[in-house]
């Protein structure tokens, strides 16, 4: 997805979180809120933050001009633009609002051992957002080109709306000025240092994302390439999800997280192209590279999957090249037209018009015959369940709508799930990820992933259409498909 670059806002994420080393907790009446025509000495000296204000600004070993105006707080991050003063000092002043409550805001993830063996560890440190109790953890990575750290445009800004969705939220400064190894390092040391933490900062241990720009967004997707021991961090789970904002770094690994981007759509430093040619790489290498290829379930089942979803999601654009990628995976062109026809039933009539024209193309470039597609074929046995389901049909609904009763069971269950253009099987499996791609009524949910097992699927095989679902309807509607199999299951 790109977004302009005044337009994103961050929110989401996922995960577990940090602290036992507190290096301040101002307990005592605190003075009053920044406003934008303070100035930077009014940050360096304020009592919330005693003992590491230099660190919520952006250059180390940087002699500041303490006169200098809120207002004009842009001037200090000369590689950003649209910096607004006003959310600037908001989120400041959230810290202020922790810190007068008694909590502490800020943490060393360095020992002071550590930070004898190397001093520049001295500009590192962990500001911390809370949300609710237990809640996953972000960690952001705010960008700078690893020459200063925009904490105060793109890393306490975006702490404040996620953690006021209920994530904990940290923001990491790290060390810049000697390149992203080593900042990345200082990330890998947070997570670290959080992880082992997570008891008293009152984090989950699971399910934590991590959030970058620009240089940022770097250190965070080498984290999730490739863990945190290649960065000097202990063994630790990778990421849960990543969200990156204009980033140039196109690196991966054989098995990435979930990754969101975002680019300005007039970055001249990362343009939106060289963002596209990542997402092109995580597409190409990390799903038909890792994804696809997995043996659990056939290429052919796979397609059926993504087909359907991009059907009952709406999304033509993409039909096109997974319909062709159907039919090379061994879908025939009568199961694939089959699919289109029992998803006109299930996703409605206008999803299914809006994908003719793209079967049309497919099979004239192909140069399909249609005739054979309009023989009718023997009519299938119908699941021995079938008749009880009727009846439950009928007793449901037959007072108030015995016409829809009529149909359902003489169009749908009578004609359709009794057409030899797709087996059972295959006719649950389309089903399943129709429903499951739409976010449907978990009841009829369950009652197709019944079906579904007494068509011949195994619940190894619905677990992972369902995971490879997730990929192309979205996590949210995959976890609540896999929820309810849970339940059928009785797990």
């Amino acid at each position: 997805m790109i977004l302009p670059t005044e337009a994103v806002v961050w929110l989401s994420v996922v995960a577990a979180v940090v602290e036992t080393k507190s290096v301040s907790t101002v307990s005592k009446i605190l003075p009053a809120h920044l406003r934008v025509n303070d100035s930077v000495d009014d940050i360096l000296t304020h009592p919330a933050f005693a003992g590491f204000g230099r660190l919520l600004l952006p250059w180390d070993d940087h002699r500041y001009d303490t006169t200098m105006l809120l207002r004009n707080i842009g001037s200090l991050l000369p590689y950003h633009t649209h910096v607004d003063p006003a959310i600037v000092v908001s989120s400041l002043n959230r810290m202020i609002d922790d810190a007068s409550a008694g909590r502490t805001v800020f943490h060393d993830f360095y020992t002071d051992a550590e930070k004898q063996a190397d001093p520049s560890r001295e500009h590192t440190g962990l500001f911390f957002f809370r949300g609710k109790p237990d809640a996953p953890f972000a960690v952001i990575a705010p960008g700078g080109g690893f020459a200063y750290v925009a904490s105060l445009h793109e890393g306490f800004p975006y702490a404040v709306e996620i953690s006021n969705r209920g994530y904990k939220t940290f923001v990491l400064k790290y060390r810049v000025g000697q390149g992203g190894r080593m900042a990345t390092e200082d990330l890998a040391a947070s997570l670290s240092y959080i992880l082992r933490n997570a008891s008293s900062l009152g984090v989950a241990t699971t399910d934590y994302s991590l959030w970058g720009s620009f240089a940022g967004a770097r250190m965070a997707a080498a984290i999730g390439s490739h863990g945190t021991p290649p960065f000097g961090g202990s063994a630790l789970p990778k990421p849960s999800a990543l969200a990156l904002l204009y980033t140039g770094h196109s690196d991966l690994a054989s098995t990435e997280p979930p990754t969101f981007v975002a680019v300005g759509d007039a970055d001249g430093i990362a343009p939106p192209s060289v963002m596209e040619r990542r997402v092109a790489a995580l597409t190409d290498e990390v799903l038909f590279g890792d994804v696809w290829r997995r043996p659990e379930l056939s290429p052919r089942d796979r397609s059926l999957l993504t087909i359907t979803v991009l059907i009952a999601t709406g999304k033509p654009a993409q039909l096109a090249g997974h319909l062709g990628r159907a039919l090379d995976n061994g879908v025939q062109p009568r199961e694939a037209s089959g699919l289109l026809g029992h998803l006109a039933i299930y996703c409605g009539w206008p999803s299914a018009v809006s994908a003719l024209d793209v079967y049309d193309q497919v099979y004239t470039a192909r140069k399909v015959d249609t005739t054979v597609l309009r023989a009718e074929g023997q009519r299938l046995p119908p699941p021995d369940s079938d008749a009880a389901r009727a009846n439950t049909v009928t007793d449901e609904l037959g007072t108030v709508a015995p016409k829809f009763v009529q149909l359902t069971n003489d169009v749908v269950f009578d004609n359709l799930w009794q057409r030899s253009d797709l087996t059972l099987r295959d006719r649950s499996l389309i089903t399943i990820a129709a429903l499951a791609a739409m976010g449907d009524d978990d009841d009829q949910l369950d009652f197709y992933l019944g079906r579904g097992l007494e068509s011949g699927l195994t619940s190894a095989q619905v677990t992972k259409a369902l995971t490879h679902l997730g990929f192309y309807a979205g996590w949210p509607k995959a976890t609540k498909a896999i929820t309810a199999l849970a339940r059928s299951l009785g797990k």
